[in-house]
């Protein structure tokens, strides 16, 4: 744990840290020394000897002077280490949010990253200060108490030493077993995390639902599965606390039982006996007390691999010099990928889409529509070939030259607890108010606007709740509007609107898609007809006819059947019951 603490701060993280740590190391050897000091005193007093007893009393009160000179210091600077981990994990969690590819996040992570960045983070930032401490205080004065009672009698000295380090064998061999299920714990804790998160953002659709929905059963699921682990784990950590504990106590009765026999011997002195018995009792009772916290260091530990994960993701890699393309052509070449090893999901895809034209994708559910505009957005690499813009392989012009050169409206819209303002704004930061509200014209959302009690200032909810699908989806295409990127990337983008609010929305993308290379993935029949390109891929992700709506109704079969289908659907309408009066 000290380690990750030491890799992930900056210089001043880990100055204040090794002051913690020096501080603690001190306060644990004074007070190591100040319980030998005292076991010597005792000896010496009940020996008779009240001149060593003396100068024992001395020395124990010059430790228990350094030990509380030390110890105090460390509670507040314990604090400060803490918080300022705290804002070093934050900071360095989000700097890394904005540097791993957004394939990254493809995956659900918001339980994963949410825990980590709170509870987790206070839990491991603190660490240091709640939970070594005693720990250092119960090893420390054990290796030196023992050290000391091999100079007073080596036969209770090694029995000391051998105890002690059956403690530390045992220990580490039980808090393996104890990560093991503190690990399967918090996997567990981020996915109920995540099924909450969902839970709460589409009550809409689970109230709908009614009781027992399987968004309902599914939290209900995931909190019982979260609460049996809990048990599991806390189980298992009282069985690392209790066996320690056990070994801890029979050592102690031993080092009894053997400083008894020596005394009733006539090899020990009584005085020198009572000075061990004190000793070794005060000894146990450091350890037994320090048991509980080895459980928080392992949580912290676990969580600070959590937070190294993150920071050691793998990014793209970026060229050291961008390239600059030359036009905004789009060419996917013999281009293959799979979101996992050895299962891919498009094979060998190879098209053009010609600067300042519209290329839309057709194909059955999982053929890798979606996963092509993902390509050229470069969230992620491709496993095969190459997808260039402007004549430049992806991969040379680095994400930061593609995003800037793309404007993406997909399925999934999020929007800020901001004003609807902010929320378009966010397209093209810099972008005047007049710019602004002609992108959000264009996209319809001024009619959202003026519905709203303060218009366009009107603060949003979180994820854009108070707003609808539709709704959101306007907004979301009003800031690709407002960035006036010169390759627009569309998935699904108008399949929450209504015929009426599409068809403004598509007239506004048309008046700006003269100088726009497109590629639109839809299933309403107009948009499809109007493509200046169609590409027909096959359900294994392969491309099997590329032509416009005209050549493709002759030459495709599987294009045949998906207008056919289209057409059926769009004509389809409920019939009414003739015997029943309207």
């Amino acid at each position: 744990m000290i380690r990750i603490l030491y890799t992930i701060g900056t210089p001043r993280n880990r100055r204040v840290l090794t002051a913690l740590l020096a501080l603690m190391a001190v306060s644990s050897i004074a007070l190591a020394f100040g319980l030998v000091f005292i076991a010597l005193f005792l000896g010496a007093l009940f020996s008779g000897d009240p001149g060593s007893a003396g100068k024992y009393a001395l020395w124990a009160i010059l430790a228990v002077v350094v030990y509380a000179a030390a110890d105090w210091p460390t509670e507040v600077i314990a604090q400060n280490v803490g918080s300022e981990y705290i804002q070093r994990i934050h900071e360095l969690l989000a700097n890394r949010a904005v540097e791993l590819p957004l394939g990254f996040f493809e995956v659900d992570r918001s339980g994963q990253i949410g825990v980590t960045a709170t509870t987790g983070a206070m839990f491991a930032a603190n660490a240091p200060g709640m939970m070594l401490k005693p720990i250092l205080h119960g090893a420390v004065s054990a290796a030196l108490a023992s050290l000391f009672l091999v100079f007073i009698d080596w036969r209770i000295g090694l029995l000391t030493m051998a105890f002690s380090a059956v403690v530390f064998v045992a220990y580490r061999r039980l808090i393996i077993k104890y990560k093991d299920a503190e690990r399967v714990r918090g996997e567990q804790t981020e996915r109920s995390a995540a099924q909450v998160l969902e839970f709460a953002q589409v009550q809409p659709v689970l109230r709908a639902a009614g009781p027992d929905s399987i968004g309902e059963r599914a939290v209900r699921d995931a909190m019982r599965e979260q609460l049996a682990q809990l048990r599991a784990t806390q189980s298992t950590g009282q069985s690392v606390v209790g066996r320690l504990a056990q070994i801890i106590t029979l050592g102690t009765v031993v080092i009894y039982a053997a400083a008894t026999w020596l005394l009733l011997a006539g090899q020990m002195e009584p005085g020198m006996f009572v000075g061990i018995v004190v000793l070794v009792f005060t000894l146990a009772k450091f350890a037994s007390a320090a048991l509980p916290f080895g459980e928080g260091l392992q949580m912290a530990h676990n969580t600070l691999d959590e937070v190294q994960k993150v920071i050691e993701a793998e990014a793209l890699p970026e060229p050291a010099t961008p390239a600059t393309p030359d036009g905004y052509g789009i060419e996917f070449d013999d281009v293959g990928f799979g979101y996992q090893p050895d299962t891919p999901v498009v094979r060998g895809v190879s098209f053009h889409v010609e600067p300042g034209t519209t290329t839309a994708l057709v194909g059955p559910s999982g053929s890798g529509k979606s996963t092509l505009l993902k390509l050229a957005a470069r969230f992620y690499d491709v496993g095969e070939g190459a997808v260039r813009i402007g004549g430049k392989d992806v991969r040379e012009l680095g994400s930061r030259r593609v995003l800037d050169s793309v404007a993406m409206v997909f399925q999934d819209v999020y929007l800020f607890e901001d004003t609807l303002y902010e929320n378009i704004r966010l397209g093209r930061a810099g972008a005047t108010r007049e710019e602004v509200l002609a992108a959000a014209e264009l996209a319809g959302v001024t009619e959202i606007a003026e519905q709203l009690p303060d218009g366009f200032d009107t603060v949003i909810s979180e994820g854009g709740q108070n707003l609808s699908g539709g709704q959101r989806q306007r907004v979301s295409i009003a800031r690709a509007l407002l960035k006036d990127a010169p390759i627009v990337l569309l998935d699904e983008a108008t399949s929450s609107l209504d015929i009426d609010n599409e068809h403004l929305i598509l007239k506004g993308l048309e008046t700006l898609s003269g100088d726009r290379t497109t590629i639109v993935i839809a299933h309403r029949l107009h948009t499809i007809i109007g493509a200046d390109q169609i590409v027909v891929l096959s359900p294994h992700g392969e491309v099997e006819a590329v032509g416009t709506h005209d050549e493709l109704i002759v030459s495709s079969e599987r294009y045949q059947r998906f207008w056919g289908e289209k057409t059926e659907a769009t004509g389809w309408r409920l019939a009414r019951d003739e015997g029943r009066p309207e």
